[in-house]
């Protein structure tokens, strides 16, 4: 009689044990992790197998030369965007950190190289303050104001 209590306290709280919570997960980015690309693509693009929440995301973009971009980007669905603006040919470096849909942050990073440009260097001319919101923009690592 006992072993059957036994069984049967055990098959219970198996069977109403809460689910284990998985924070949702990169599924791809754009271009993709270790590509070589022969244009520069207008945007970043990554993609989540859950939507992620639309607050306190980030993506930078460090360049070839070392300089370092941000932007805070666009959820729409499950892809998280940001505007893209090479700075010549080179390796980049993504690192981005998304808040998934429980509401616990994840980060990572990825890689692409950009080869064969006609202009290996992209010149964005004067800046009015009138930038785009989640445009990246170069951040100047001596700036007190460049931590945020």
């Amino acid at each position: 009689m006992k072993k059957t209590y036994a069984a049967l306290a055990l098959a219970t709280t198996i069977a109403f044990a809460p689910a284990a919570s998985a924070h949702d997960e990169l599924t791809g980015t754009t271009p993709k992790n270790g590509a070589t690309v022969t244009s520069a693509p207008s945007s970043l693009e990554l993609t989540f197998a859950e939507k992620p929440l639309a607050v306190g995301n980030q993506i930078s973009v460090k360049a070839p030369d070392g300089s370092t971009s941000k932007a805070t980007p666009k959820v729409d669905g499950s892809t998280v965007s940001a505007p893209f603006a090479g700075h010549g040919d080179g390796a980049y470096t993504v690192t981005w950190r998304v808040v998934s849909s429980d509401g616990h942050p994840i980060s990572g990073s990825y890689s692409f190289t950009l080869k064969g440009t006609a202009n290996s260097s992209t010149s964005t001319g004067t800046s009015n303050g009138s930038e785009a919101p989640g445009t990246l923009k170069p951040v100047d690592p001596s700036s007190p104001a460049s931590s945020s």
